[in-house]
């Protein structure tokens, strides 16, 4: 945490990946990252001078409170898919635009129909330490990197959390982030406190970030509600709602809280399924 004012942080530096276990072997059905793109984003990119998408504003939501978020409070508005990125999927397989099962394997690209400089990722699948560095670069690959912004919305359970106070003692849920250093804007939360850090896709999203200079911001979600979802988790992530750019991008939803309690009740209903 910064001790004084106008101290200059580098909170990015604890977005690591994980380490390989030299004692375990890797799974050799691990199959790299599918990006498929609509016919109709192919060739918009094709036309274009950078062979990228037009894009300013990425949203990537990770993990099913905060792909619930981002439905609620920005995809409610007109949106099309213009892609999808697999890791279960082999290049031979079938397109999957029109999955919208909690347990499809593809994460969709979405982009606002009245604001096409945005476009918003929902991951709701699980992308194993291996396959997110492929994730990651076919997903930038194909955008612009200068003029960018980034903000990546995650959960975490609070088990994970390392604080002298009990978990028992903590304000569940609560908000962490963590920034690159191009990104000059202040998060709406305090920073992660070391010793803590981050790994997985989310670590690796904002460290690809850091190297290429793209401003970049990650809130984590510290909650007790990581198995099933509930609005509580889901509504943390709200005051992001007020920051640059997303407060441009984001819309009032009148039926806000129906939608929480559907989306919540939607993954409770697949999550007992197996049970």
């Amino acid at each position: 945490m910064a001790t004084f004012f106008g101290e200059v942080l580098t909170p990015s530096s604890r977005a690591v990946d994980e380490e390989d276990d030299d004692d375990e072997s890797p799974d050799v059905n691990l199959l790299p990252a599918v990006v498929r793109w609509t016919p109709k984003t192919r060739s918009e990119m094709e036309k274009s001078n950078n062979q990228c998408l037009q894009c300013n504003t990425l949203i990537v939501a990770i993990g099913e409170a905060a792909t619930g978020f981002a439905q609620t409070y920005i995809l409610h508005q007109d949106t099309e898919v213009i892609g999808v990125l697999g890791t279960g999927l082999d290049d031979k397989d079938v397109n999957t635009f029109s999955q919208r099962s909690a347990t499809d394997k593809v994460c969709h690209v979405h982009r606002l129909i009245h604001n096409p400089d945005v476009l918003v990722c929902l991951c709701n699948t699980h992308v194993a330490p291996e396959q997110a560095f492929s994730w990651v670069h076919k997903l930038f690959g194909s955008l612009p990197r200068e003029n960018l912004y980034v903000s990546i919305l995650t959960t975490i359970p609070a088990s994970q959390f390392h604080s002298e106070c009990p978990h028992n003692d903590l304000p569940l849920p609560f908000l962490r982030a963590l920034r690159t250093s191009a990104y000059k804007g202040t998060p709406v939360c305090p920073y992660l406190e070391q010793p803590n850090t981050l790994t997985g896709l989310h670590a690796q999203i904002l460290s690809y970030c850091q190297i290429h200079q793209i401003a970049a911001v990650v809130y984590v979600c510290y909650t007790d509600a990581y198995v099933y979802v509930d609005p509580r988790t889901m509504k943390i992530f709200q005051p992001i709602l007020g920051t640059t750019p997303i407060k441009d991008v984001a819309k009032a939803h009148p039926k806000a809280e129906e939608l929480l309690a559907d989306i919540a009740t939607k993954y409770a209903e697949k999550n007992t399924l197996y049970l």
